[in-house]
C-alpha cells in the first residue's frame, strides 16, 4: 500500500472505498484493520473487537459485518478542532470485516 500524503483542511465526510486493505485477527478475538485513507492517502490502522466464537477451533471473525474505519493517519490538518479525538483528516469510510 503505497501512500503520498495530501495535507488536506480537516472535514468530515464519508468516502466510498473500494481500496486494498488487510484485516488482521489476533489471539484475543479482536482485529486489526490497516489501510489507506481514500481522502489524505495516510496509512491508517483501527482496532475492532470482535469477540470470541464459542467452540475448540480458536480465535477466527465472526460472520460478515461492515466497520466504520475513520482515518487515524497522524498527520497534521489544519482546521481540525483542538479539541477533537481524531488524528486524522475526518474521513470514514466502511470496509468489510470478512
Amino acid at each position: 500500500m503505497a501512500t503520498d500524503h495530501d495535507p488536506m483542511d480537516f472535514f468530515e465526510r464519508e468516502y466510498d472505498y473500494d481500496g486494498e486493505y488487510q484485516v488482521e485477527p489476533n489471539a484475543e478475538g479482536d482485529v486489526l484493520v490497516r489501510t489507506v485513507c481514500p481522502a489524505c492517502h495516510g496509512r491508517t490502522s483501527t482496532q475492532f473487537s470482535v469477540g470470541l466464537p464459542s467452540g475448540a477451533k480458536g480465535p477466527k471473525i465472526t460472520p460478515a459485518r461492515r466497520v466504520t474505519v475513520v482515518c487515524g493517519c497522524g498527520y497534521p490538518h489544519n482546521l481540525r478542532p483542538s479539541t477533537t479525538a481524531e488524528s486524522g483528516c475526518g474521513a470514514y469510510w466502511k470496509v468489510d470485516l470478512a
